[in-house]
C-alpha cells in the first residue's frame, strides 16, 4: 500500500512541477497595460502632428482704432528703414530655426497706409529657399504693439515643408511685435515714462502717440 501525501497542504509540490514563488502579472492588467501604453502613443501623435503643421496664423481682427481724445503728450515717427535695420541686427544676433526644419534668411517689413504692413520672409534650408509674403493689420492692445494676418499668406515656387500659418505666427512673435515693441512701446522723457496710446500709419512710417502717467 503507497502513501500519498495529502493534497491540502499549501506547502506540497506534487513530483515534476516547480514551485514559482514570483506573483504573475494578471491577464486583465497587462491588456490594460497595454491598451494605456496604446492611447498614450496616439496622443502623442496627435500632439505632434499639431505641433508639426501648426495652427491657423492668429487672424483674430484687431480692435478698431478709436480717433485719440485730446491732444497726446508726446508723438514720434519709426520709419521703415529704421525698423527693417533693427530687424535684420536681431534676426543676424539670434539666428531663428522654425520647427528644426527651415530657418529664417531674411525679414523686410513694408509699411502701408490705413495700420496695415506687408512682411516678406525669406525660409529656407541647406537645399532650397521658399519666399513668404503676408498682408496683415497692425495696432495698439493694452499698450502694446499687435499684428494679426489679413487673408491667407502667400508662398512663392516650391512646397514649403513647413505649414505657413506656423512660419508666420512664429516670425510675428518672435521677431516683429518684439522688434517693434522695442522701439516704441515705452519712452521715457526727463525721466518720466510715456505709454504708447496710438498708432497711425502712412507709407513707408508709423507714428505713435503717447501719455505721460
Amino acid at each position: 500500500m503507497s502513501y500519498r501525501p495529502p493534497t491540502s497542504n499549501p506547502n506540497y509540490i506534487s513530483p515534476g512541477r516547480v514551485k514559482n514563488n514570483r506573483p504573475g502579472v494578471p491577464w486583465l492588467a497587462g491588456c490594460g497595460l497595454l491598451g494605456l501604453g496604446f492611447l498614450l502613443g496616439v496622443v502623442g501623435l496627435v500632439v505632434g502632428a499639431l505641433f508639426w503643421f501648426g495652427s491657423t496664423a492668429s487672424n483674430q481682427p484687431l480692435p478698431t482704432r478709436q480717433p485719440l481724445a485730446g491732444v497726446p503728450d508726446l508723438s514720434a515717427t519709426l520709419s521703415e528703414s529704421y525698423l527693417n535695420a533693427e530687424i535684420a541686427r536681431e534676426a543676424k544676433s539670434n539666428p531663428l530655426s522654425i520647427v528644426g526644419i527651415v530657418s529664417l534668411k531674411d525679414i523686410v517689413i513694408k509699411i502701408l497706409p490705413n495700420e496695415q504692413i506687408q512682411v516678406d520672409v525669406k525660409v529656407g534650408n541647406a537645399l532650397v529657399d521658399f519666399d513668404v509674403s503676408v498682408l496683415e493689420s497692425i495696432g495698439v492692445v493694452n499698450g502694446q504693439i499687435a499684428v494679426r494676418a489679413i487673408g491667407e499668406p502667400k508662398v512663392g515656387k516650391g512646397n514649403l515643408p513647413v505649414n505657413v500659418n506656423t512660419v508666420v505666427q512664429i516670425v510675428n512673435t518672435t521677431i516683429v511685435e518684439p522688434q517693434i515693441n522695442n522701439n516704441v512701446a515705452t519712452i521715457k522723457v526727463n525721466e518720466r515714462l510715456l505709454h504708447l496710446l496710438d498708432l497711425q500709419t502712412a507709407n513707408g512710417q508709423i507714428t505713435v502717440r503717447y501719455r505721460a502717467q
